[in-house]
């Protein structure tokens, strides 16, 4: 797939005062491939300093953002105002949906299972993620997999990586039996709704055939800090944003990846991942069997009944599981 990008993208973006820096981010690693058409957000003053630098007037109404901005991409960094009609309503009319936010905390909200969603930006889109494709296979079946998925206060929130861990999950062994979770942080209490978790998660999932996973979460770290370990019987993999390491069991390294840049601010990681969907658009559209979205339609609704059996779990104190969910739907 080309990296250079030929086509020209109408953006509408749905955001809050704290992302401005994010989406002056995309618009400048796009440059003149991509036209910012229309910014909003439910109360459109909140945007006006963002707008002012778009040469934009700030909507209010997300239907309407939808209808009159003549965009092909819609930008969600948070999900207020957002309702199962609105993601109906952009797909109806052509558009594909890019987010930094899962779109929905319950399987029976989420989006048609045709509707492209790109998620931005997930840890499997990382440069260290895709460069172990190939050493992950050395490690056959992980008998133990941990994710950290931290974050600081000021870049992604709790939900959303919660939701980029399980994709991890997703990708690389079957969904868990059961989770057991636990939340710490600010909050009295712990919330039902998914979006107003904030703190600390951890957990453990059983898997089948004997494999263990887990899950460090946190919207409130000082640094961040993206990588997995997998552990097997024949092999240790660790991998991080920018590169990764495989070990044997005595410790000698079979192979690593060269020294890669160093970490980026989330604001341009989200900016370079959205180019990277702006490529795999430019080669679907050219007919070159390229996939629009970056989550697999059939495992969202497994991806968001673990998220909801983690929630589940933090607040009745014992183990939950996501099947519990998805029998709802099925």
């Amino acid at each position: 797939m080309a990296d250079t990008l030929i086509y020209n993208f109408n953006l509408a973006v749905w955001t809050q005062p704290e992302d401005q820096d994010l989406v002056l981010a995309i618009k400048e690693t796009c440059q003149a491939s991509l036209s910012i058409t229309a910014v909003g957000n439910t109360s459109a003053s909140s945007i006006s300093e963002l707008a002012s630098n778009l040469n934009l007037k700030p909507n209010n109404d997300l239907r309407t953002l939808i209808l009159e901005s003549d965009a092909n991409i819609l930008l969600l960094t948070h999900c207020e105002g957002l309702s199962f009609e609105h993601l109906q309503l952009a797909h109806q009319q052509g558009i594909i949906i890019a987010t930094t936010q899962p779109l929905a905390q319950q399987i029976e909200d989420l989006p048609d299972s045709d509707t492209p969603i790109i998620f931005l930006p997930t840890f499997l889109e990382s440069q260290g993620w895709l460069s172990a494709s190939s050493p992950m296979q050395v490690l056959e079946k992980p008998k133990l997999i941990h994710v950290n998925q931290i974050s600081t206060s000021k870049n992604a929130t709790l939900f959303a990586n919660l939701y980029d861990a399980w994709q991890i999950l997703s990708q690389i062994a079957s969904p868990p039996q059961s989770i057991s979770a636990s939340l710490t942080g600010p909050l009295t209490h712990t919330p039902e709704n998914l979006y107003a978790i904030t703190g600390h998660i951890a957990l453990h999932a059983n898997l089948p055939d004997g494999q263990s996973f887990t899950i460090n979460a946190s919207d409130s770290a000082g640094l961040p800090l993206r990588s997995l370990r997998a552990i097997s019987d024949n092999a240790d993999l660790s991998v991080w944003e920018n590169n990764y390491r495989i070990n044997d069991t005595q410790g000698g390294t079979i192979e690593a990846s060269e020294n890669f840049e160093s970490s980026k601010d989330y604001k341009d990681l989200v900016a370079d991942a959205f180019k990277r969907a702006l490529t795999r658009i430019q080669a679907h559209n050219s007919a070159q069997n390229a996939t629009i979205s970056n989550i697999e339609t059939e495992k969202q609704d497994t991806i968001l009944a673990c998220c909801q059996a983690t929630l589940l779990s933090a607040r009745t104190n014992q183990p939950e599981s996501p099947n519990m969910f998805l029998k709802m739907i099925r």
